[in-house]
């Protein structure tokens, strides 16, 4: 608008289409099942995903030196997803006296509508010290609609239309302190949510509730020498359960299993204490944290069997202490080649009263990155992902290794930009393979999962206006702390669409 006001819009939409053809072998032995029997199912899943997120902002400074300012910003994010399932059964003969091994089918349709308002405003009080407030407001509606199918018949009783919405209204203020080597930065947020749950469809009971949360920050960094520092930070983070957290729609595409979310779920709060080491100089920078977090009372999927059906759902049960250290680091070998690591290795003590059940391990990822720019804009880069197995209350689930290798040009003044991307197992069979590990009262359950991961991406961007920005603008710092819960193997589909 001019030198000191500006208006900044952005929009960005995102669509995969997912088809999966699963054959599978179910076997029960033990207990009541005596030697055993087992039975083999193919299941078909089709995901439509989508989201859309549009964000635009009005930016003031009042002065020249650009320290104060005041900005106003809006948000409108939405994610209209389906996911229909079939569930074909073979070989049931031997079963069927145990377990009803009827065909089975689901359409699914959730959505989240969510629009935030947030004002912040930046004050320099004097030449050490800067006051940050600010006021936000949110509107969260989610959404679900599953009908459910009996051998091609529908079933009412079994169907579910449900909605959440969460209105969340905060406050918040924070000051920072910076003298010639040290600074010190202290942070506080209240925020108070109002939930309202209705049932249309299905068993469940209308519910309204609120609650408030408040929110400490504190930081405090030293300059150890030429781009060197060390600091040490505190923080409390709450994580909101999302739709797939919450919603209370049975999934019984498996006829052995049952999935549902739960309604009564609470906000998960964790204590964070980092310290932090940073190193830059003209070729090579660092970034080093050591973490401590802590919770009680966290989210955590969990199992248990009720007659002759395994149940999975979500409860307020784990205390989870993690201590991990990460670490960042990016080095110019030479002017046109850029190496990047960056990976993390972590202690986790999960334990819960609920369940009378503990667990704990080692577990690790990292990530190496090599690029490389060519002559005529040409951008080259190699990537490899690793992990190893990851813990949970529960069990365990192994590790993976995939590779990616990516080219991509730039024309017209740097506005077009085109992308070629290939996605890969770094396994001999260039497969995924999961292999998930639970146990539970009276039952010890496997899984072991084999995913085709071969693909290839192509993409293109155009940048539209002027795309060499002459002075700072307001980055948005809007976070509303939804936390979604993804399986691996519905992760690792989706891969080719999210990327």
């Amino acid at each position: 608008l001019d030198s000191l006001s500006s208006i900044n819009a952005s929009f960005g939409l995102t669509r995969y289409i997912v088809k999966n053809e699963t054959e599978s072998t179910t076997r029960f032995f033990g207990g009541t099942y005596g030697t055993g029997f087992d039975y083999r199912n193919i299941a078909k899943t089709d995901m439509i995903g989508n989201s859309f997120c549009a964000t635009a902002d009005y930016q003031h400074f009042f002065n020249a030196d650009r320290s104060s300012s005041f900005t106003l910003t809006y948000q409108f994010e939405t994610e209209p997803n389906e996911n229909d399932t079939e569930t074909s059964i073979l070989d049931e003969s031997q079963s069927q006296q145990f377990i009803d091994l009827t065909s089975r089918s689901s359409d699914g349709k959730t959505n989240t509508i969510d629009h935030t308002v947030q004002a912040d405003l930046v004050m320099k009080l004097t030449e050490h010290q800067t006051l940050s407030s600010g006021l936000k407001y949110s509107n969260r509606l989610s959404s679900s609609d599953m009908k459910y199918y009996l051998a091609g018949a529908y079933t009412d009783a079994l169907s579910t239309e449900y909605s959440n919405r969460d209105q969340i209204g905060a406050v918040y203020t924070e000051l920072y302190n910076h003298w010639k080597s040290t600074s010190a930065k202290f942070g506080l947020r209240y925020e108070h949510t109002w939930q309202k749950v209705e049932f249309r469809k299905g068993n469940g009971a209308d519910f309204t509730k609120h609650y408030g949360n408040l929110v400490p920050s504190v930081s405090l960094s030293q300059t150890l020498g030429m781009g060197k520092s060390i600091g040490l930070t505190y923080n409390m983070r709450i994580s909101r359960p999302g739709i797939t957290y919450l919603n209370p729609y049975i999934d019984r595409h498996d006829p052995t299993a049952l999935t549902y979310g739960n309604t009564n779920l609470k906000v998960e709060k964790s204590q964070n204490i980092g310290l932090v080491y940073n190193m830059y100089s003209a070729k090579f920078m660092m970034n080093a944290t050591l973490r401590q977090t802590l919770a009680n009372g966290g989210i955590e999927q969990y199992q248990f069997y009720d007659g002759n059906i395994l149940n999975t759902t979500y409860g307020n049960i784990v205390n989870r202490r993690i201590t991990s250290l990460n670490l960042f680091a990016s080095w110019s070998m030479t002017p046109s080649t850029r190496i990047n690591i960056n990976g993390g290795a972590s202690y986790n003590y999960l334990q819960s009263d609920v369940l009378s059940m503990k667990n704990d391990g080692f577990q690790a990822n990292a990530m190496l990155s090599i690029q490389q720019t060519l002559p005529k804009k040409w951008d080259l880069s190699l990537t490899t992902f690793s992990n190893t197995k990851s813990y949970n209350l529960q069990g365990s689930t192994s590790g993976s290794n995939i590779g990616v290798v990516s080219a991509s040009k730039k024309w017209f003044d740097e506005k077009l930009t085109v992308s070629l991307v290939g996605v890969f197992s770094l396994s001999k069979e260039c497969k995924i393979h999961i292999n998930q590990e639970a146990k539970g009262n009276g039952f010890t359950t496997a899984n072991n999962i084999a995913v085709p991961m071969t693909r290839v991406m192509a993409s293109v961007a155009w940048k539209f206006g002027n795309t060499k920005k002459n002075f700072q603008q307001h980055q948005s710092n809007i976070q509303n702390d939804y936390i979604e819960h993804q399986s691996n193997t519905e992760s690792i589909s989706s891969a080719g669409g999210t990327m």
